[in-house]
């Protein structure tokens, strides 16, 4: 017997029914959609105060066999209508399908394939593509997972033909103690190599309770290292400590290329190498009470001003889900840009009187002092307000927020975002 445990919409399900596979109907379904109207004036080069209201549609569907082995169907993707001045979104996309595929999974769960637009994640490997993926253990406590496809990051100037994207990884572990894993990625472009990474990731338990976790990459396209990025978690009484450490080598971590789709590909051509540094500190000694610290820092190969960031912060909570905090930080280094102070306060508030129309508050205020004159304006303000209600015992949800900034670049800004989440689910209680 099926029990449904959300409530649900006639009007929507029937309008989903075409995503979902014949065979599914029966089955485990889940239904996630929303609904985001945005509001907010910017300028072009053609036009002064243009009214921006897109209105986003995200949508999840999954169906089949979604908590048990075997069979299911995993979607999710999102739509734009643009409400306000049609022309600000002339050149974006209007949609996009960001995975659907086809997942088994055997009845021991060591083993699992998915067929179809997929994520994959592993090591040096985070990738959007049109495939196939398999993965298991080979032997106990020996896991390999492949996958090859389409590259979906790839333009498609000269077609998709020579377009390749396919890769692994290979991790062992020991069940609670430690897990060493190699992955390896290759990415083709019109028949050609276009980015080649190999990675090494690992998590071990070290006497004393430290956890040390980390990643290393390298670019076989460069022959050199991407990143480096590590970091161990240990307590001192009630002290949780958590120093790391990363670096990156832009001309090895970014791909240069003209098709590449990383915004971030100009930073391959500086030659600059980053170094960061740091740690947090917690404390929960006091009931309701959390104390914390950071501190990190910066040091540049090309850019020789290297900068440092430290802050201090209290939060705290109340026994359902309320919290209130504040941070106060400080950022100093050799360049004028890298100094300022920061004030930060926050809430989430659901412990709401029952006779007032909402079910919790949320804010953001965030102000920053440069200690100079930026655009003949030397510091700057965010705020952020919102606040909700859940519906149908938790299945409707609405949101509201609108924000206000005021810093070098924009004299006044303000915005407003409406979120429609609506959420439909049932269970296959069937034995």
């Amino acid at each position: 017997m099926n029990r449904i445990v959300r409530p649900h919409l006639a009007c929507a399900v029937l309008s989903l029914s075409l995503l979902i596979p014949s065979w599914s109907r029966a089955a485990e379904i889940n239904i996630v959609s929303d609904s985001l109207l945005r509001s907010y004036e910017r300028d072009t080069s053609a036009k002064t105060n243009i009214a921006v209201m897109p209105l986003y549609e995200f949508l999840q569907v999954e169906s089949g066999s979604l908590t048990k082995p075997g069979l299911s169907f995993h979607a999710y993707g999102w739509g734009r209508s643009d409400l306000g001045d049609r022309a600000f979104f002339t050149d974006n996309e209007s949609g996009e399908l960001l995975y659907g595929y086809f997942e088994y999974t055997s009845d021991h769960r060591d083993f699992n394939t998915r067929l179809g637009r997929q994520n994959i994640f592993g090591g040096p490997t985070n990738e959007v593509v049109d495939g196939v993926s398999l993965g298991g253990e080979i032997v106990p406590n020996l896991g390999l997972m492949v996958f090859g496809g389409l590259p979906v990051s790839l333009t498609e100037e000269n077609g998709v033909g020579g377009d390749l994207a396919y890769g692994g990884k290979l991790s062992y572990s020991f069940p609670g103690k430690h897990r060493l894993a190699v992955s390896y990625r290759m990415i083709e472009s019109n028949s050609t190599r276009d980015d080649e990474v190999v990675g090494l990731d690992l998590f071990l338990v070290l006497p004393k309770d430290v956890d040390l976790s980390g990643m290393s990459t390298r670019s076989l396209v460069t022959d050199d290292w991407r990143e480096h990025l590590y970091e161990a978690r240990f307590s001192l009484d009630e002290v949780v400590v958590r120093p790391y450490f990363q670096q990156l080598q832009y001309a090895d971590l970014f791909n240069s290329n003209t098709n590449s789709a990383n915004p971030f590909r100009y930073l391959a051509g500086t030659g600059e190498k980053l170094a960061t540094a740091g740690f947090d500190l917690s404390w929960m000694g006091m009931e309701g009470w959390e104390f914390g610290a950071k501190s990190k820092y910066h040091s540049f190969s090309v850019r020789t001003d290297d900068a440092y960031y430290v802050s201090a912060l209290a939060t705290w909570h109340s026994e359902e889900m309320s919290m209130v905090g504040i941070e106060a930080g400080v950022m100093d280094g050799d360049d004028p840009r890298d100094e300022y102070l920061l004030a930060r306060l926050f809430c989430y508030w659901d412990e709401i009187p029952f006779s007032l129309p909402i079910g919790f508050v949320t804010g953001d205020l965030i102000y920053a002092d440069y200690g100079r004159q930026i655009n003949n304006k030397g510091d700057s303000l965010f705020l952020s307000v919102g606040g909700g209600k859940k519906f149908l015992d938790g299945a409707l949800e609405v949101k509201l927020a609108g924000d206000y900034a005021s810093d070098p670049y924009y004299k006044e800004d303000y915005r407003s975002t409406l979120v429609v989440t609506y959420r439909y689910a049932v269970i296959n209680e069937d034995e």
